[in-house]
């Protein structure tokens, strides 16, 4: 028992009073560090082996790397997306490229920058989880369902905007779901979201979960005004991109000049090629989805079933809400539906999980003589646990170390290739993953020397100004498995006519990574020909 020896002296002044320090290092932290970690280390192990290189992999890391020398791509920006993504990349991807050199592949370095990106949505997964009072054993094993899943795995690896917009996104919840519920914290969570938005612009989608987060949590008294600091911020940050497009001229559309309604904004929503129907067989849309449950169907049934009952359970309603607002535009008929969109869902079916498990936990502990029912739960989930760990192995095993498929090392071996074989005279058509590489190896650009092959066609400076002759002005067609894909999809006549003209001189990899380096026949345009 205390004695009033043991209690302050009233005469000693306030300020001298020892006040306990709160930690800042706590368990928690310590352990979202360290599965983060580890869910980081397993999208790393591998990551130049499994999946196959993406085009837009290459898009992405050769806009980075325009950004570093001063532009924000290597052709005419043409307002596809927002280019805060790149942006973000480029020194991080420069960084990467300081310590590994030159020899590595520009879109492996980006690849190593994702797994940077991996790590922090993961810790932002499992102290969301901890901030919704979800118990520290669920909020673990949401963390190591993600690392554990083979589609997180796959999409976290490849350099996309979705990836880099993830942390952003999952930042803004987190913030939105602050226990001091401050304004400038609401404020604060509209800016990351507004960096998110700039980084993909798909994430906007998930924008009505965001703000029944923020109205539910706000304290009442200032509610409208937590309200007004999340939308006049984040408004603020994602007006800064109509507004560069204002000041270049280029908002609306007009002559001699891209626009961001037309090139951007109506693209996007009007102009683009659909993706069928998601119930219509042989579709895209409905190849898509497959293509998604083949890589991983636990993480998904798992996280939409869980979507359902978290309608149902007040503190986690804004996952479900989130996981069902980001099927729309998947079960819709019409408009186009991108790989990658399912990069977003994918943190949030995890939470749903966890979310509902200690859900059930906490009903059973309430409830009278279902002791022995609290204490099996966790050996229940942990069965599940191991069942799907069952199912994972054999995936995650091959998507970390199979090399029966290394695009990585074909693509590497065809550039050593080139790099002996052309010189700074030649005109190459080739992928955007070898554009960067080529272009650092010493070949100019952007029509003079390594050239975007869809550029080649699509491009009116390419006709107009720079390569008249059309096939003529090309000296080697580099034809890898995206380049024939496109030929026909985006009708691109021109380079059709070089490869005609052309005569393969090597040959790297096999099936969906074969390589041919082309040649293209002598013309009084072309003194070359085949070498």
């Amino acid at each position: 028992m205390s004695t009033v020896l043991d209690q302050p002296s009233l005469h000693v002044p306030l300020h001298r009073i020892p006040v306990p320090k709160k930690r800042w290092w706590t368990a928690d932290r310590a352990l979202g560090v360290a599965l983060a970690a580890l869910g980081a280390t397993v999208v790393a192990w591998g990551l130049n082996l499994f999946p196959a290189l993406l085009g837009d992999e290459g898009i992405y890391t050769s806009q980075a790397f325009s950004t570093l020398h001063g532009e924000l791509t290597p052709y005419t920006y043409t307002y596809d997306h927002p280019f805060a993504g790149w942006l973000q990349l480029a020194p991080l991807q420069g960084l990467v490229r300081l310590f590994a050199g030159n020899d590595e592949l520009m879109v492996v370095s980006g690849r190593v920058v994702m797994v940077a990106y991996a790590f922090v949505s993961l810790l932002f997964v499992f102290h969301i989880a901890r901030r919704l009072g979800i118990r520290r054993v669920y909020a673990g094993l949401a963390v190591l369902l993600l690392t554990l899943s083979p589609l997180y795995i796959t999409e976290s690896r490849e350099v996309l905007l979705d990836n880099i917009a993830l942390p952003w996104v999952l930042g803004a919840f987190y913030l939105a779901l602050t226990p001091s519920r401050r304004q400038w914290l609401y404020g604060l969570s509209g800016m990351m979201f507004g960096v998110g938005v700039l980084s993909k612009e798909t994430v906007v989608i998930v924008l009505p979960a965001l703000a029944y987060v923020i109205w539910t949590r706000a304290y009442r008294p200032i509610r409208s005004m937590s309200i007004a600091s999340f939308v006049t911020l984040g408004t603020m940050v994602v007006l800064s991109y109509p507004l560069f497009a204002l000041l270049r001229n280029e908002l609306l559309p007009g002559p001699r000049h891209v626009s961001l309604w037309s090139n951007g904004i109506m693209y996007q929503l009007a102009s683009r090629k659909g993706s069928g129907f998601v119930f219509q067989p042989g579709s895209a849309r409905a190849g898509l989805v497959h293509q998604w449950l083949a890589l991983d169907t636990v993480i998904l049934a798992v996280g939409f079933g869980s979507a359902v009952a978290c309608l149902f359970i007040a503190r986690v309603r804004f996952i479900g809400l989130a996981i069902f607002l980001w099927a729309l535009p998947v079960l819709k008929p019409g408009g186009y539906l991108p790989q990658m969109y399912v990069v977003l869902v994918i943190p949030f079916c995890a939470l749903a999980a966890a979310g509902v498990v200690d859900a059930v936990g906490n009903g059973l502990a309430r409830t009278r003589g279902s002791r022995v029912t609290t204490r099996l739960l966790p050996v229940l989930v942990a069965v599940a646990a191991v069942i799907g760990l069952v199912n994972y192995i054999p995936k995650v095993r091959h998507i970390t170390t199979d090399r029966g498929n290394n695009q990585v090392a074909v693509t590497a071996q065809a550039e050593a290739y080139l790099k002996t074989r052309i010189t700074k005279a030649d005109n190459v058509l080739v992928d955007p993953s070898y554009w960067g590489d080529l272009v650092v190896a010493g070949l100019n650009h952007p029509w003079q020397g390594a050239i975007v092959y869809y550029q080649f066609d699509l491009d009116p400076l390419s006709s107009g100004q720079y390569m008249p002759q059309g096939w003529q002005d090309v000296d080697y067609v580099v034809e890898t498995n995206e380049m024939r894909d496109n030929l026909t999809a985006l009708g691109l006549t021109k380079l059709s006519a070089a490869i005609k003209h052309s005569t393969v001189v090597a040959r790297f990899g096999s099936g969906g990574t074969l390589v041919l380096v082309r040649a293209v026949e002598a013309t009084p345009y072309n003194q070359k020909g085949v070498r």
